[in-house]
């Protein structure tokens, strides 16, 4: 009777190394997932910024397109005001530098394809996650503003312009 309680000791001391040796394991895999998973956020937060990054340099050229077209409709108006003739010339150039649409195409390619793959749900700040959410709805706001603008300048400005002499 002692050989069989011993025994059933023993049954039990193997099957308590055994469950605990399996439960290490899932920690230890657990702790290697998190491990992949931050190096996988750290990717994906490393690639969104240099895409932000390039958006940010075209948005800065972008900002002085604008800055230049309202220097140029300023000095337009400033001429229409004045009594002194402009010369036609510069006229022409002003209204060219106002009327020339320029366009700003946003780099999108990495964050849409985080977004599509699903890799979104590695970021762990919820407010990051959902600005990066966001960006294309965003940039679809800017587009329409943009070509509002320019739809505004094409039936609008240009031809109210075209049949006046200097305008």
């Amino acid at each position: 009777m002692t050989g069989s309680r011993q025994s059933v000791r023993w049954l039990l001391a193997e099957l308590l190394v055994v469950v605990f040796g399996i439960l290490i394991a899932f920690y230890l895999d657990g702790v290697r997932q998190a491990v992949e998973d931050r190096g996988e956020e750290a990717a994906i937060l490393a690639s969104i910024g240099a895409e932000l990054e390039e958006n940010r340099i075209g948005l800065e050229t972008r900002l002085d397109n604008h800055t230049r077209r309202g220097f140029a409709a300023a000095e337009l108006l400033s001429l229409q005001s004045s009594n002194a003739p402009p010369s036609g010339d510069s006229v022409q150039v002003l209204w060219e530098l106002l009327l020339t649409p320029s366009t700003w195409n946003p780099t999108t390619g990495r964050s849409s394809a985080i977004i599509s793959s699903g890799g979104l749900g590695l970021v762990r700040d919820p407010s990051v996650r959902a600005a990066i959410s966001a960006w294309p709805s965003q940039l679809e706001a800017f587009l329409e503003v943009e070509l509002s603008w320019r739809n505004f300048l094409r039936n609008e400005v240009e031809p109210w312009r075209r049949p006046r002499s200097l305008w």
